[in-house]
């Protein structure tokens, strides 16, 4: 019993807390257009799920290539099994409603330290997709509304500040998909963001000079005006655009204010196994 521990490969556990606040599923100021869920049950359930995402086929072939037992020629039958042994190694253990405890196994310390630090920046990042995403529908459906309901026309000497708006909410989505594909130096990208530097500085001439505006919020593509219950519709709309587009850019800070590491990855001191005395009882 005491020497055979020293023959048994020993396993490390490191494990991770993760907080999600309720104010994840719920934004006031577009709450008619999303629905707000509140069940404590549903909420945890819908948490589960999004931290199940991160852990998919993708990340379990990163894990295997950066932890060394990943082979190019496998076929497919040796490839599921080695995600299913892969994704065994990971715990997902409910504490409270909001919070989580992330575990993960390997068999030496440093290997269980990096595959918890994936794991944690895989669930962080798929959490702030999903919410961005959201967002961004929304944000895009409500342009579409505005631009049938308002004049938007090409010619820069008569931009509004609304159509401006429009226009750099689309952009600024078109440069993050960029920065996805390519690097900071890359032409396209750099006329895309030099385009929303112009469009910005177009946007700052029309709010500080609102006389030289010749089209109002009130005119239609057909030249009439809109009705005061219209015209009370589009400015809300309008409201609500700008809004999405900010909250859109507070999704790329480092550390949301919606979640949090409640516990932090460390370094594992001892196996999980072999337990020495249980073999020696043994």
């Amino acid at each position: 019993g005491l020497i055979a521990p020293k023959f048994i490969k020993p396993r490390y556990k490191v494990t991770a807390v993760i907080s999600i606040s309720p104010r994840y599923f719920q934004n006031p100021l577009v709450r008619e257009f999303m629905s707000e869920v509140y069940d404590p049950t549903e909420l945890k359930s819908q948490r589960e799920s999004m931290i199940r995402q991160a852990f998919d086929q993708n990340f379990l072939d990163e894990v295997a290539k950066r932890l060394k037992f990943y082979r190019e020629e496998q076929t497919g039958i040796e490839a599921a099994y080695r995600r299913q042994e892969t994704l065994k190694n990971i715990e997902i253990i409910s504490l409270q409603s909001s919070d989580f405890q992330l575990s993960f196994t390997e068999f030496s310390r440093e290997s269980a330290m990096e595959f918890a630090d994936m794991g944690l920046k895989s669930v962080l990042r798929v959490l702030k997709q999903q919410r961005s995403q959201s967002l961004t529908r929304l944000r895009d459906s409500i342009g579409v509304q505005l631009q049938t309901m308002g004049s938007v026309k090409t010619d820069a000497n008569h931009l509004t500040a609304d159509s401006l708006k429009l226009q750099i909410g689309k952009l600024a989505q078109e440069i993050e998909k960029k920065k996805g594909m390519y690097s900071p130096q890359h032409p396209t990208l750099r006329a895309s963001i030099e385009k929303m530097k112009s469009l910005e500085k177009q946007l700052a001439f029309a709010l500080n000079n609102p006389e030289t505006q010749q089209i109002t919020l009130g005119d239609l593509e057909g030249g009439s005006s809109l009705d005061a219950t219209k015209r009370a519709v589009y400015e809300d709309l309008i409201r609500k655009f700008s809004y999405l587009n900010i909250a859109i850019q507070t999704e790329n800070e480092p550390k949301p204010s919606y979640f949090s590491i409640v516990r932090s990855p460390e370094l594992p001191y001892a196996p999980i196994w072999p337990k020495k005395s249980l073999f020696l009882i043994w």
